[in-house]
Formats: C-alpha cells, structure tokens, sequence
C-alpha cells in the first residue's frame, strides 16, 4: 500500500503540471509515471532506476501504447521478485524495438501469461517472441509457446532450441503450425514452368527476405519468390506463386533486361565499370525512384499482355486475384500529387478507370501519360523506355506545381483554373545528367515511391553478381560488335552463345547442372537457395598466406546439420563448412613425426598386409589358357564321339589379384578438437594431424 504523502505528493505534481498549458504532454508523461514510480521505490530500488532510465526512451520512440506495456509488466514482474523486476525493466526495452506497433498488445499479452505461470522462462519468451511473431498468430502462436514452456520445465537450453527454431523437433512444429503454402512444396513445378516461359537456365529461389512489401524479384537470371505464400490459406496461394512466376519469367523471356540504349533517342550517363543499360537508363532521371516506378508499370502491363498472349491461363488467375489487389490500394486522396498519378497508372495497367476522386491537373497528366506508357503503344523494352522518358516530365511537373484548383478532386465544373501556379523547370532527361539524390540515395523532392502491390515483381538489375556483369559486359561488347556490322541480337541470345561456347570446366557449377537437366529428363531437385547451396560447387584457386578462408565471403560454403548432444535434438542447416584449397607447408613436420612413430607405422602397415587377399585367383572356362582343364576335356571328348557340339571353354588362367579398396576417413576438424587430449598433454587436432603424415608424406 502507497503512504499518503506519497499519494498527496504524486497528486500534488499531477495538479501543478496541468494547470501550465504549454506543457500538457509532458504534464500528462508525468502523471502516468507518478504512481508507477511511488510503487517502484517502495519494491526494489534497482528496479526504480533501471524504469526511470528507458521509460521515456520508450515513450518517445514506441508510443504511449508500449510505454504503458512497458511500466505494467515492470510492475507486476518486481511484485513476484525483485531480481525478476531488474530483468524485465533492463532487457525488456531492447526486444520492444524488434516488435511491430500494431503487434505489441499481442506480445505484452503473452508475456504477461508467461510471467503468472513460470517467471523464470520470460527473459527467454522476450527474447525469442518478437522473431516468432513473424510466423506465427493467434492460437497457433499460443500453441507453440506452450510447447517451449513445457520444455524449459526440464531443460532451459532445449527450450530456448526450441523457440529459437534451432531444433529439429522447434522446425518441424513451427512447420506444422504455420499457414500458408510453402515454396519447397511447388518449387519443382514453377521452375519447370518458368524454363518452359524462358527456354533458359533460369532456376526459382527462395527469397528468405522476401515480405508482402516486396514479394518477388530478378535480377535478369532468376527468379527469387518469397518462401511462403499465406493470404488466403487455399489454392489461391499457388495461384499467387504461378502469377509471380509467369511475370517474373516474362522480364527474361520478353527481354526487360536486354534494354539498348543506343536504340532509344537521347544522350544518357556514362556508364560506369559493370553497370547495364537498365541501371544507367534509370540513373539519368533526376527522380530515380519515380522513374523506376513508371518504367515498373509500363514493363509490367507490356509483359503481362504478352504472357496473357502466349499463355491463356494466365489471365484466369489474375480474374481471381485482382479484384483483391485492387482493394488493397491506397486511399488516392491521402498521396501527393505525383503519386497520385503514378498510382492511378497503376490501375489503369490492370484494367481500371481512372477514379473520379482525381485532382483535375493530375487527371489530365495520367491521361496523356497512359496514351504514351499503354500496352498498345509499346512494342518493345526500348519502346517503353522512350515513352518513360516523354512521360516523366508530366509526373516531375506535379511535385512542384502549387496550384488552389486543378490539384482538387474533379468536381465536374470544368478544367478551367485561376490560381496561382509555380513555375518548373522541364528536367533534364536523356541529355546526359544523372539522377539528383541525397548520399543515402533518397530523391531529395520527397517522392515517397509506389506502395507495392500484392502480386508486386521488382526488377533488381544491381543485384547482378560480379561474374554475371563480367558476362554480361561481354555480351555488350559483342552486340556493339554486331550493331556496327549491321547485325541484330539480344543479350540473351549472346549470353546463350557464350555459354554453349564456354569450355564446362569454366561454366559455373550450377549452371553446367541446369544445362545437363534441360537437354536430359529433368527429375531432381531444382529449387536452389542462393545462400545453401544444394550441390558442391567448383574450389576457389590457391589462397594467399594473407587471406582467411573463414573469413572469406567468396569461399564457397554449405551447411550441415549437427548433433548438439544438451539438447538430445539435430540443428538442421547448422554447420557451415567452407571450402578452400589449402597452401603448401613445410615438410618439415611430417618428417619428424615419421620419425617419432616410424616402428608404431610399420607394425600397423605389417597388420593390415596380413589381410591381403591371396596373390593369384584361378578362373576356369576360358577359351585360352595356360593349362588345359581335364574334367572339361573329357567332357568335350564324350559329347564329340556322342555326335553333339563340344565346347571350347577348356582352359583354366591363373590370374593376379590387385587390391583396390577405397577407405573414406572423415576427419572432425570443429572447434572441438582444440581440447586437450586425455594423454600426453597434446591437442586432439594435433594428434589427428599426426594421424594423418602417413597419408600427407609425398
């Protein structure tokens, strides 16, 4: 219970601040926390000053909402034990960052269930929640906590294995839990559909980033889909996952990336060392972001009209799924005018009217911009990024025109204005400048970008790997080759040729497999994670002495499950392994462990001679021999005098045996191994590269 002059202190200070109006927010903060810190100064004063030092970071930064979570869970942790007080108002602050707004009452729901059941598994829930929130909900949600809660009753570390996913038994549970439609289960199929789009080594990657803000994207070879699709939770997610493959598909296979710059009118940046024609189109604007949008829509209506063309099915999907799409679009009255237009060229590409709610300028520029970005207007990728360039400038025009009347809704009474409008310069587009941006490669007009759209694809031409756009600058040079001699082909097609003229052992791994799958029966695994690769690839050359192999990202790697005996359970994809050839050392060592152990060497080699197979093996039947087998001569003499036909396998060979047994050693090289082994006071690698001098001795 709180002593009256506490109470009269605390009412005391909440009646002060209030009757200052200038201060009223800050009146209103401190009331909240008078109470909070009376009752806190009476429990544990540790806890009093861990609550004072973040309370007001959090209310500034998360809001009043995690501000009170905050304070309430302090309060009812201390109330159970000082010591868990401490640790609710020190580490909780932290993982609250890591918790989306509009999830926080769920996340201080639970861990307030947590804390009345077993306190002493809430520094771990609060640690793992925030990650788990991500995949899971609801009952779901509830499911799988109580199950990591029923674990740390015997096991805090196979708990924490548990909720953190790490386990086994916590990956196939979340999997069991979790809604949706995975990408492992319809890999196959989409990466046979998007070879069958593209006629090329195109494969379907997880995107484990990938989200509902930017769901599918290419860099020009292949196609990366999110790793779940769970808006509806029936077959309208496969449908979701084909719509993003085929248009995916259709950058490759109708050319979006294979844009010529020398074929569309203007003069354009100079391109800087591996950049392609697409990043540099879209680095001359002086507003990158809102070019890449426009550039986006009109590519997409372009591809989708002709995949729609090539493949009927398409359009039956997107009947299904677009009318949702188009319900999820913003509000167009709460954009500024430049998104409002590009916003509403968006759902003029699928097929919408332009809205009524438009401001009358803003209508006017989406309709002369439609007739130059429409589907019909464009035949190819430089077709749409000529009418990008004639287009932009009516979207540029509208984020600094400052006008009282044709920036209202349209209201039917004319297109007529007399306010005042700001004068703007046209910018500068093909005329060689480059895109004006901050240093954090933000437009510096305030252009805020397309909210993305449900089946959204983005085009990620800088995501190209090095030796992608070493390829690719290659491919460049023979098509400027080509144009001069009056010649006409695709990047692609030149991609192509190069690779069917590249020696295999100079092709990439992956792609020398997907060319061996296209031209067989392809029947094995096709989904690949750009990150776990499924298949050893190609050693790197010899490192230099300067290089760390554990350190290098361009070291191939793999990962292995590992056995973690605390928790009794395997940790799929574990263990990373990175590949590296190792330089040569000195001989020097090998010679003096030879040395030391030459008489345990020779008795082991004279043991394992005792089991060689016999040196000569007799085989019979022979047509030619050394010796002549009796029995079969006087079987071959009787059926002759009986008039029947002999045989001829009369002879019997003695022949050398050679013994040829392959022995696989696997070899724990883990950070195990630099214990010290039970005897002679020596690291266990130490001994295991004793081991081994036999086998390293040249």
């Amino acid at each position: 219970m709180i002593p009256r002059r506490l109470q009269r202190l605390a009412t005391g200070l909440r009646e002060r601040l209030e009757a200052q109006p200038g201060v009223v927010g800050r009146a209103a903060q401190l009331a909240r926390h008078a109470r909070p810190a009376a009752e806190l100064a009476l429990a544990d004063r540790g806890t009093l000053r861990a609550w004072m030092r973040y309370i007001g970071p959090i209310h500034t930064s998360l809001g009043v909402q995690a501000e009170t979570g905050y304070t309430r869970l302090v309060l009812r942790a201390v109330k159970i034990e000082a010591r868990v007080g401490r640790l609710v108002a020190l580490t909780l602050p932290d993982q609250l960052a890591r918790v989306r707004p509009e999830r926080q009452r769920d996340y201080f729901e639970l861990l307030e269930l947590v804390l009345s059941t077993r306190p002493n598994a809430l520094g771990l829930v609060a640690r793992t929640l925030p990650e788990l929130m991500e995949r899971l909900s609801g009952p779901a949600l509830r499911r799988f906590l109580s199950e990591g809660l029923n674990l740390h009753t015997s096991s805090e570390r196979v708990a924490e294995s548990f909720l953190k996913r790490e386990s086994e038994r916590g990956q196939q549970e979340l999997e069991r839990l979790t809604l949706g439609l995975p990408l492992k289960e319809v890999s196959r199929a989409l990466a046979l559909y998007a070879r069958a789009h593209c006629g090329e080594d195109v494969q379907v990657r997880a995107d484990p980033g990938a989200s509902s803000a930017q769901p599918a994207w290419s860099e020009g070879r292949h196609i990366h889909l999110p790793e779940r699709v769970d808006r509806y939770g029936d077959e309208r997610d496969f449908l979701i996952y084909r719509v993003l493959t085929a248009r995916t598909a259709g950058y490759l296979e109708f050319g979006t990336f294979d844009l010529h710059l020398q074929q569309v009118p203007g003069e354009w940046p100079t391109a800087h060392p591996g950049e392609g024609d697409l990043e540099r189109f879209l680095r001359s604007f002086p507003n990158k972001s809102l070019a890449r949008d426009l550039f986006r829509l009109a590519e997409d209506a372009r591809v989708e009209a002709r995949v729609i063309a090539e493949y009927p099915g398409i359009a039956r999907d997107l009947a299904v799924l677009r009318p949702d799409e188009l319900a999820l679009r913003p509000e167009i009255t709460d954009l500024a005018p430049a998104e409002q237009l590009v916003e509403a060229l968006l759902r003029r590409s699928w097929g919408a009217p332009f809205s009524d709610d438009l401001p009358i300028r803003v209508r006017a520029a989406a309709e002369a911009a439609w007739s130059l970005l429409r589907p019909e207007s464009v035949r190819g990728v430089e077709d749409v990024a000529s009418a990008v360039q004639s287009a932009f400038p009516l979207a540029y025009r509208l984020m600094t025109f400052v006008e009282d009347r044709d920036l209202r809704p349209n209201d039917g009474q004319g297109q007529g204005g007399s306010g005042r409008r700001d004068r703007v310069e046209t910018p500068d587009v093909g005329r060689g400048a480059d895109s004006r941006e901050d240093d954090a490669g933000q437009p510096q007009d305030g252009y805020r970008g397309l909210e993305e759209p449900m089946l959204g694809t983005a085009l990620r031409p800088e995501a190209l790997s090095a030796e992608d756009r070493a390829e690719d600058e290659a491919a460049r040079e023979l098509r400027a080759a080509m144009t001069e001699e009056g010649l006409d082909a695709t990047l692609s097609e030149i991609r192509r040729a190069l690779r069917q003229q590249t020696p295999l052992n100079d092709r990439s791994y992956d792609e020398m497999v997907a060319f061996l799958e296209r031209n067989a029966a392809p029947e094995g695994a096709i989904v690949e994670d750009s990150e776990t690769p499924s298949r050893p690839g190609p050693l790197p050359g010899p490192l230099g002495a300067a290089l760390d192999p554990d350190n290098d990202p361009a070291a191939p790697s793999f990962l292995y499950p590992e056995w973690d005996q605390g928790i009794g359970d395997v940790k799929p994809q574990w263990t990373r392994v990175r590949e590296h050839v190792l330089t040569p050392g000195s001989r020097e060592f090998v010679t003096s462990v030879l040395e030391e152990h030459g008489p345990t060497l020779r008795g082991l080699r004279k043991r394992f001679q005792a089991l060689r197979p016999e040196a000569l093996r007799r085989v019979k039947g022979l047509v030619d021999g050394d010796i002549l087998e009796l029995d079969r001569a006087i079987d071959a003499r009787i059926t002759a005098r009986s008039g029947g036909s002999p045989s001829e396998r009369l002879y019997t060979r003695q022949l050398r045996d050679q013994r040829d047994v392959a022995v696989a050693f696997l070899l724990d090289m883990s950070s195990s191994t630099n214990e010290v082994a039970a005897e002679g006071g020596k690291r266990i690698i130490q001994v295991e590269k004793e081991a081994w001098c036999s086998s390293l001795r040249p």
